[in-house]
């Protein structure tokens, strides 16, 4: 294999922590990538990760038992290894980085919170990102789908500007096929964290600076463009409207995220099915909150339950939508993107991934691979990563473009 720009000449040595949907699929992107040549996978759960590592059928991938909340464990298992791919909750996240700095690896998330969305809110230093930049290594937040994917195309555009505006961005889930009116609720992902994102006030950057909203604020029926039509949206709590405004400059004065309005979740949270709710039934004290939770599936086990597609184009998708206003040469200038699912070919997908379910792990794998290669040190997000050779990993893998609408 000839080395990659930027000094990438060894091979990764990956520990992917958390065996769940998107663990899993890190660890089948990464033993189909000649990049990698040693993939750890760790769980608490060690049958788990046994069977997702039987699955993958690669000599490249073991599997181990770790506790994501113990660092010393974590740096044990991970000894040996360059980049520490964390697909475990995000409230470990700082235990995790910990780790990484113990064996001297890269750090790579898909998701964050807190500590960090307070940080940013105040103007304080960011966690650990002194230790990181000190230590030559990098701490890349945020990078899966969306966030990750959707913001290296952000920066892409506002690098179009001289100046930058407002941005929009906008996610609707969508099926080709009619779904029923009369089911049981499917997020589509963690339950627990989806129904805590949609309790979460949602933060704008408005007028230059961050304000909370009301969930489910401010609701429209937007079209997401061709392919998809309208789909009902409202203000969401989410990582974009954090960091964006931090990194972006060029005098952003407003950024929002929109998302998926989902009824059903509404519906739970008005009812009380929060965290924090307690209620008596009959003499016994239960929070709703764990009753909704246990009744709804976790798509954990969806990787192990996957079959090869039959077909190119799939009856799902999730469709993001970028608007960005601004300016260049003195002129107003706005772009308006569309940005398909990763799995656009099925078929494709499946033979270069080892699996279809990669919108929020190959973004991961991508930005894994350029912190080997070399990019900004320190504790930094998604769109701080160069989106031409983030594009270009991409195209390797399968061909992959935007729509400019």
């Amino acid at each position: 294999m000839e080395p990659l720009s930027g000094g990438m000449e060894e091979k990764m040595k990956a520990f992917v922590l958390g065996a769940g949907a998107q663990g899993a699929t890190t660890a089948s992107i990464l033993a189909k990538d000649e990049r990698a040549e040693k993939i750890v996978l760790a769980d608490i759960n060690l049958e788990a990760a046994e069977k997702v590592r039987d699955k993958i059928g690669s000599e490249k991938v073991s599997a181990i038992k770790t506790d994501a909340t113990d660092i010393g464990q974590i740096a044990e298992a991970a000894q040996g290894c360059d980049v520490i791919f964390d697909l475990s909750m995000t409230w470990l996240t700082v235990n995790v980085m910990k780790a990484a700095l113990k064996v001297k690896a890269h750090y790579v998330n898909t998701a964050f919170d807190e500590p960090f969305w307070g940080q940013i809110l105040r103007g304080e230093s960011l966690e650990l990102a002194d230790e990181f930049k000190e230590a030559g290594l990098t701490a890349l937040l945020g990078c899966g789908g969306t966030p990750g994917m959707l913001n290296v195309y952000v920066r892409r555009y506002c690098d179009k500007l001289d100046s930058v505006e407002s941005i929009k961005l906008r996610g609707g889930s969508y099926s080709k096929t009619p779904m029923p009116l009369i089911g049981p609720w499917d997020p589509g992902w963690a339950p627990a964290q989806a129904l805590i994102d949609y309790i979460t006030e949602p933060v704008q950057f408005k007028d230059s600076k961050f304000e909370k909203t009301a969930i489910f604020a401010e609701p429209e029926e937007f079209d997401f463009g061709p392919g998809v039509g309208k789909i009902w949206i409202a203000h969401h709590s989410h990582e974009e409207t954090y960091s964006l405004p931090y990194t972006i400059g060029k005098g952003i004065s407003h950024c929002e995220f929109k998302y998926d309005l989902d009824v059903k979740a509404g519906t739970f949270i008005s009812m009380g099915f929060t965290p924090d709710n307690e209620i008596e039934v009959k003499g016994t004290k239960i929070k709703p909150f764990d009753v909704l939770i246990a009744l709804t599936d976790n798509p954990g086990d969806m990787f192990l339950a996957e079959e090869p597609p039959s077909q190119k184009e799939l009856n799902y998708g999730y469709m993001s939508f970028i608007e960005i206003e601004g300016e260049k040469d003195g002129a107003e200038k706005s772009f308006k993107v569309q940005v398909p699912p990763l799995d656009q070919d099925a078929l494709a997908t499946y033979e270069a991934c080892g699996t279809v379910m990669v919108y929020v792990s190959l973004p991961a794998v991508l930005g894994g691979v350029m912190c080997l290669e070399g990019t900004e040190t320190g504790v930094i997000f998604a769109e701080q990563l160069d989106p031409e050779r983030f594009i270009e990993l991409l195209n390797e893998k399968f061909p992959y473009d935007v729509n400019e609408l």
